[in-house]
This record gives structure tokens, sequence and C-alpha cells, in this order.
């Protein structure tokens, strides 16, 4: 099954700044993906999005769903070249961070293991 979410009506506004408005989207966004749906998730009618309303929306699913899924189930559309430019920028960050994150949690079993 596929579904768009369009960012503007979910935050009710063209200026998609705060992590608040982050949160609104990423919880549609998380039960689409969690429902296995594939998400059109439109940047119509957004002027102007910040990296923390990014990480919020998008940047934790790299914490819950691996980059293959979302590569499969997520296609952004109607977003400007700035819009893309930023969401490359979280996307990647988030990518380093979560990954970092499992490498620092399996060394810290180990040393839990005595290992």
């Amino acid at each position: 099954m596929s579904i768009e979410l369009k960012i503007a009506e979910i935050v009710g506004s063209e200026l998609c700044l705060s992590s608040e408005d982050g949160h609104k989207v990423y919880e549609l966004l998380y039960a689409a993906l969690n429902n296995g749906e594939y998400v059109s998730l439109s940047f119509l009618g957004v002027k102007r999005t910040t990296t923390a309303f990014l990480n919020v929306a998008i940047g934790q699913i790299y914490g819950e769903r691996d980059e293959s899924f979302i590569r499969e189930h997520l296609k952004v559309t109607n977003a400007e070249r700035a819009h893309l430019q930023q969401l490359k920028r979280v996307v990647d960050g988030a990518k380093l961070f979560f990954r970092n994150q499992k490498a620092h949690a399996d060394i810290g079993q180990k040393i839990h293991d005595g290992e």
C-alpha cells in the first residue's frame, strides 16, 4: 500500500522549523513504515526547514529501520534543491550517529561480558 504525507499540511505551516513539528511528521511516517507502507513524503508548500525539524521528522527513522528498507519504502517528492541538500546532511549525519551508537553499544556489551 502507498500513502502520501504532505508535510505542510501535517505541520499546518509552510515553515517547518521546530522539533515539535518534526515529531508530528515522524509519528505519521513511523506508523506508515511500521505497517510496511510505501510513503511519498511531499514537501509541496514547504518554504523553509531546519535541521532540528528534519532530524526529528526523518533522521531518527534511521535508528529504527535499516537503510535499505527506508530507501525502498520512502520517497521524497516536491522538494526544492535547498530542502534536498539539507535533508542529505541530516540523513548522512543520522546514519553516522546510529552506526556509531551501535558500535559503542557493542563495545560496552563486550566489556560487560568480560571479553
